[in-house]
């Protein structure tokens, strides 16, 4: 490449050009270094003359949005999208190291070599689950071809390019008249033919890669591209088995129907393949890690993760049919025997986990694939700098897992202890136990209203908490069961963040009594509380090794990074300081790592480091934030909080993290989940909690109030609007909490339950801009809410004698307001849910009270 391209040795946002590697039709690719996070990084910008039409770039960048919300492990993923200083669109994805398909496949082939039965059918497997993620977020690729499919370099494939061929779509019409994008080679037959197409299209493409993989040539030979194009439209393929008559009836039927001219021929959807897939495989009985030399003379391993690559002889079967590429003569092995079979087995089902519905494949379970596994560094530095610079390494993985996300716990479990965390409404917090073997949950009985940051001992019979008493933050221990609840600290100060020691003989904890939060140490009855920490800084989060090691988060140096303190009187070293900030540390069991995370940006993650600060490795890259993890007790799996799959950026739920494989697991769905831990335990004794809210369905009828003659009762005491709600309850609830839109300078929002009432809300907007309450506990179990009937009303108007209310409310109108479970389906009008217990009871209504543009 030219290294006189004007982009190269500029700066884009946090990227440094370093070189071009590559061009196309639409965009020129360069590779860049993230100077922020220390990694490689490929950046796709869009070609000046394209990005001057604007319908053009705002695709790209829609595309480029729409692309980046895939998360998945075998979808390259994306940064970051942006413009560059002149103005050029671009995308930023993740540097894959080990070239295309295309690339492997003609090293191979020039070697007198070809990919053996199980890896073809592996590599397949995967992209369909990765289609099965895209086609879910309505992308079709459209240019699906083994150059579009990358290798890691333990083998993994990951699709490239999602998204944008919707935009190199867009540059044929608009710049070329009967264009078609695609590859020939690969095109199915409706997007040939210039027709609309669906996911079905991926399908046939991954059908034709298939058949490729399988036979060492295309399903059509053709001396032009319309020749190809023709076949693809008019012609049949030679059957599979007329190439290679080795393979079972279930991979020729594979890709016999990925192959079909109609659309509603081929399988329904890529989890359907997915499904076919596996059953292929499972007929073939193969190692899918082995590629198979064309002489028959050599057996080449793929390089799994942690394999190394290596060759064996063995014998080989005579060709059958013709092929394209020199090769294909495929080898059977008598030494394969039944110990081989098993094992390849147990790592097919180990790389390959279903993907889509259960109604799209009877008696197979099929769960959506939607994450990517851990992410690797891949700058390597020549002398690591451990507390800088992540080194490129991966952490252990199984050969080429896809990871999953399930709903009800894909991940197998044994007894994996409880997991504990805070969920509720700033000030009300409640710590909840949840027990991930048997998916049931439990509040913790008997703790202060407003409880976060819990803490197991190792002994899993205490928890321990900080709870807001009279205005201040204390610590609280009690046992499982909620009895024995006491307070550590006094009420002179505020302590926070609660963790015992290996032998629960002690706590370490933090403090403000010095004027800064630092840290201290106590015995776990509250006795002799001491100070460990001596600065000037802000100190934070401490967490406690079983080799007597503290870590905790300071800003001590000018940003906040994690610290090591070996006790009893050791000093404060500097452990890591990755990105913008390093916080929240957790130990690992037995203290040989240390999860944390680390800010860049606008973006929150969980990172892992060994003890001594090196071998840094990221662990999630969903969500925008991925906050404070915490260690399974055997070390498997981390708990966080995180704003993934959230319809907004401050909503946050409980997850976990499978960190060999990166299987992710929702734990909660309410919106205000946080702070877990994890620890020993007996199971919660309850059965599984729904955490889904019970649907309930009503309208709110308005009536207005014009002057002080239509008051009723003296209530609302002020001119406004109201509305009001009767809706049944036919189980308990915690509590209510109301959020609330308006227009308006100045506004009151008084609100009563049965005739009674039970909050004051104001809301200050400024001209005609809308304005939000915050979310607001409006009753607790008690005080007014009741099972069966219950009128709610709720009243908006302005503030007495306000100069900017016009005083003529007869031009107010308020539609009717259905409230339900459905937050995604919001209206103009508004929406609310109802949960059972152990969760709470929403309302959340909206309402344009403001229909003049010049009121005030």
């Amino acid at each position: 490449m030219s290294s006189t391209d004007p982009m190269i040795g500029q700066r884009i946002d946090n990227y440094l050009i370093k070189r071009k590697i590559g061009e196309g039709g639409m965009a020129v690719v360069y590779l860049a270094e993230d100077t922020a996070l220390k990694r490689a990084v490929v950046i796709k910008m869009m070609l000046p003359h394209l990005a001057q039409q604007e319908e053009l770039r705002l695709r790209f960048q829609r595309e480029a949005q729409a692309t980046a919300q895939l998360h998945h492990q075998n979808i390259v993923p994306v940064y970051t999208t942006g413009n560059a200083p002149n103005g050029q669109p671009y995308i930023a994805f993740q540097y894959v190291t080990g070239g295309s398909l295309s690339d492997k496949l003609h090293s191979l082939s020039s070697h007198g070599q070809w990919i053996s039965v199980g890896y073809a059918l592996s590599i397949a497997r995967q992209i369909a689950a990765a289609l099965v993620v895209a086609h879910k977020a309505h992308i079709i690729h459209r240019d699906l071809k083994p150059s579009n499919i990358l290798l890691r370099d333990d083998g993994t494939p990951v699709l490239a390019d999602l998204g944008i061929a919707a935009v190199q779509q867009a540059t044929i019409h608009l710049t070329q008249t009967g264009g078609i994008l695609g590859t020939p080679d690969y095109m199915s037959p409706e997007q040939a033919g210039s027709q609309m197409i669906d996911g079905r299209s991926d399908i046939y493409s991954l059908g034709v890669i298939l058949h490729e993989l399988l036979s060492g040539q295309l399903p059509f030979e053709a001396t032009s591209p319309w020749a190809m194009v023709h076949h693809h439209v008019y012609e049949q393929p030679t059957p599979l088995q007329q190439v290679r008559a080795d393979l079972t009836p279930q991979t020729y039927q594979v890709v016999a129907t990925c192959l079909q001219k109609k659309p509603a021929d081929r399988y329904a959807d890529a989890a359907a393949l997915a499904a076919a897939l596996d059953a292929a495989w499972a007929a073939e009985k193969v190692n899918p890690l082995l590629a198979v030399s064309a002489s028959g003379a050599t057996v080449v391993e793929m390089g799994a993760a942690g394999l190394p690559l290596k060759t064996e002889t063995l014998s080989s079967a005579a060709p059958v049919g013709g092929q394209k590429r020199p090769l294909l003569k495929i080898a059977f092995f008598a030494l394969m025997g039944f110990v081989l079979v098993a094992i390849a087995f147990f790592l097919w089902r180990n790389m390959a986990p279903s993907d889509g519905d259960d109604s799209t494949a009877p008696g197979l379970v099929v769960t959506e694939q939607v994450t990517e596994m851990i992410e690797t560094a891949v700058v390597p530095t020549a002398t690591p700098v451990p507390t800088i610079v992540p080194t490129a390494t991966t952490l252990p993985t199984v050969a080429a897992a896809v990871p999953s996300v399930t709903a009800g716990g894909g991940v197998s479990h044994s007894s994996l202890g409880l997991i504990a965390y805070s969920c509720g409404p700033d000030g009300l917090g409640q710590i909840y136990l949840f027990d991930p073997a048997s998916n049931s949950e439990r509040r913790l009985p008997g703790q202060p209203l407003n409880s976060i940051v819990p803490s197991f001992a190792h002994d899993g019979q205490q928890i321990a908490y900080r709870s807001d008493v009279n205005g201040g933050w204390q610590i609280f221990v009690s046992n499982l069961d909620g009895s024995n609840q006491h307070t550590l600290t006094g009420q002179e100060n505020d302590n926070f963040e609660p963790v015992w020691s290996p032998d629960d003989g002690r706590m370490a904890f933090v403090s403000d009594r010095s004027g800064e939060k630092q840290i201290y140490m106590m015995n776990s009855d509250g006795t002799n509380q001491q100070r460990l920490t001596f600065s000037n800084a802000y100190e934070d989060d401490p967490t406690w090794s079983v080799n007597d090691q503290l870590a905790f988060e300071s800003n001590r140096d000018g940003r906040y990074s994690i610290y090591r303190l070996s006790l009893p009187d050791g000093q404060p070293q500097l452990l890591v300081n990755i990105g913008d900030s390093s916080t929240t540390p957790a130990w690992s069991p037995d203290g040989n790592r240390i999860a944390f995370e680390s800010r860049s940006g606008t973006r929150r993650n969980i990172w892992i480091t060994d003890r001594d600060g090196s071998n840094v490795q990221l662990v999630t890259s969903q969500g925008s934030e991925n906050q404070r993890p915490a260690w399974s007790p055997d070390g498997r799996f981390l708990a966080f909080h995180s704003n993934f799959e959230q319809a907004s950026e401050n909503q946050f739920d409980i997850w976990m993290i499978e960190i060999e494989s990166g299987d992710l697991r929702r734990i909660t769905r309410r919106g205000d989940c946080i702070d877990a831990a994890w620890g020993l335990g007996d199971a919660v004794g309850e059965t599984a909690v729904s955490q889904e809210p019970q649907i309930l369905y009503f309208v709110a009828e308005a009536y207005h109030l014009g002057d002080e003659s239509d008051l009723v009762d003296d209530w609302p005491p002020l001119y406004g609007l109201c509305y009001s709600a009767q809706f049944e309850i036919s189980q308990p609830v915690e509590y209510l909490q109301l959020e609330m839109e308006t227009w308006g300078v100045k506004a009151h929002n008084p609100i009563r339950l049965n005739g009674q009432e039970v909050a004051f809300v104001p809301i200050q907007g400024s001209d005609d801009q809308r304005a939000w309450t915050p979310p607001r506990i409006l009753l607790l179990p008690g005080t007014g809410l009741q099972q069966g009937s219950n009128l709610l009303e709720i009243c908006a108007g302005p503030i007495e004698d306000d100069p900017d209310f016009p005083g003529d409310l007869d031009d107010f109108r308020f539609r009717n307001l259905q409230l339900s479970t459905r937050s995604e389906s919001e209206t103009d009008d508004g929406f609310g849910s109802l949960y059972p217990v152990g969760s709470i009871l929403r309302v959340r209504v909206k309402s344009n009270l403001w229909t003049e543009p010049d009121v005030r």
